[in-house]
């Protein structure tokens, strides 16, 4: 149970639940201390994922209890080898500047992607954080949004649902318009997409200024789903996308920049 506590204080995932707590709720123990605020940031949420796989170690043999020492080696040692994986995949973002417009400098995730261990990886850590959140839906922004979105959903096995550009879809759809940071565009979803009692996931490869995100956030609660949850691999701090995106359940991502 400690543990599962614990593993709060390196999510930086924002809930409704923590929005309006203030404070340092960091745990006193020295241990979790030498984490540092560099690290949180570099590589984002891992402590729920680290402690999924831990207890799943741990469980791994039933017939021998785990005292509370093993517990945390099982622990450091799985968080290890998190932090070990995310390194490797933040290196293999390609930055191509000036594209798709002057100024920008654009994160390529296909470097990430081409790689299957990389891939696996992070199919692996996004199942062990919303395995219990109990989605029945994942919502994938076009394009990029279409490739971890699937693999998500099958090993959920749970429906996924495209958001497209206008004139996309072939059926009736409803749309939103947005400004993102460099244009304005209009993205659609199918009228029959969703049910009420439907809780989605929201996914993207990145979240920048938060634009397509509120755009696809805004489509997806015009059908009076339960909860929305918002999900990108990559983060642009600097940008606070999230800031504007306070009504989510909760907006995660692996890594941040």
């Amino acid at each position: 149970i400690r543990l599962f506590h614990y593993s709060v204080t390196f999510d930086r995932s924002t809930t409704k639940a923590d929005k309006n707590q203030p404070g340092d709720h960091r745990t006193s123990k020295p241990h979790f201390r030498n984490f540092t605020k560099r690290h949180q940031h570099s590589f984002g949420s891992f402590g729920q994922i680290a402690v999924c796989s831990t207890w799943n170690t741990a469980l791994h043999n039933p017939s021998r209890e785990i005292n509370q020492s093993e517990k945390y080696h099982l622990f450091h040692v799985e968080r290890k080898k998190i932090l070990m994986s995310l390194e490797k995949i933040k290196a293999n973002i390609r930055d191509v500047p000036d594209f798709p417009q002057p100024g920008i400098m654009f994160k390529d995730l296909t470097t990430v992607f081409k790689n299957g261990k990389e891939l696996q990886e992070i199919a692996t850590m996004l199942f062990d954080k919303y395995k219990e959140t109990g989605l029945t839906k994942i919502v994938g922004i076009e394009s990029r949004g279409f490739i971890t979105g699937p693999i998500l959903a099958e090993k959920l096995g749970i429906g996924f649902v495209p958001v497209r550009k206008k004139g996309k879809l072939p059926a009736d759809t409803i749309e939103e318009s947005y400004a993102k940071e460099y244009g304005v565009d209009i993205i659609q979803i199918h009228k029959d997409a969703l049910k009420a009692d439907d809780v989605v996931l929201l996914h993207d490869d990145l979240l920048a200024t938060g634009g397509t995100m509120k755009a696809a956030y805004n489509l997806v609660k015009k059908f009076g789903v339960k909860t929305v949850y918002v999900n990108c691999l990559v983060e642009l701090d600097f940008l606070k996308g999230r800031e504007i995106l306070p009504e989510a359940e909760e907006v995660y991502s692996l890594i941040h920049f």
